[in-house]
């Protein structure tokens, strides 16, 4: 090799890496079933990513100060997962509706985009023993479908409406329990 072909090669090298990457931080779509959380009010399955939140680390947390004083958690309670590099934010408290449910709301902030942390939930809920579904006992659960399993007396929602705010999702929990 000449001096030329030297001098091009840690620039092919650098553009095949870069090339790379953005080829492993692209995700795939799928459609998911009827009666599940990717699919719209007719029970019409919608494309939902299935990229990994975690797949692109971010370097530290995606919100912080203000709202954002909860620091980083991996769960909204025992057994229910959440995205790598989630923040909690303030959180509130609903009164007993007249089934006697009660229910506590937390803030989220999430790096990635909502498909990612809609795919990511919903896997991880699945895998964890939940099924979603209409709420069960009289529960009024904000007139939305939730995430029940067999022998835990809890219902948890997740916002079906997430925002994309700077490279960030902010969205939330609430966790229904009665009595």
């Amino acid at each position: 090799m000449n001096a030329s072909t030297w001098r091009r090669w840690p620039a092919a090298v650098a553009l095949a890496f870069a090339l790379a990457l953005a080829g492993c931080a692209s995700g795939t779509i799928a459609a998911t079933h009827a009666g599940t959380p990717g699919s719209d009010k007719a029970g019409k399955p919608t494309a939902t990513a299935t990229v990994d939140p975690a797949a692109t680390p971010t370097a530290g947390p995606p919100c912080h100060g203000g709202l954002w004083q909860g620091g980083i958690i991996a769960a909204a309670g025992p057994g229910i997962p959440l995205p790598p590099l989630t923040v909690a934010g303030q959180g509130e408290t609903f009164p007993a509706d007249s089934a006697g449910w009660s229910g506590h709301y937390v803030t989220l902030c999430t790096s990635g985009n909502p498909d990612a942390v809609s795919a990511f939930v919903e896997a991880r809920m699945a895998a964890s023993g939940w099924s979603y579904g209409p709420p069960a006992g009289g529960c009024e659960c904000n007139g939305d479908f939730v995430w029940t399993r067999p022998g835990d007396p809890r219902q948890v929602q997740f916002d079906s409406h997430m925002s994309l705010i700077t490279g960030t999702v902010r969205w939330g929990v609430t966790i229904f329990t009665k009595g």
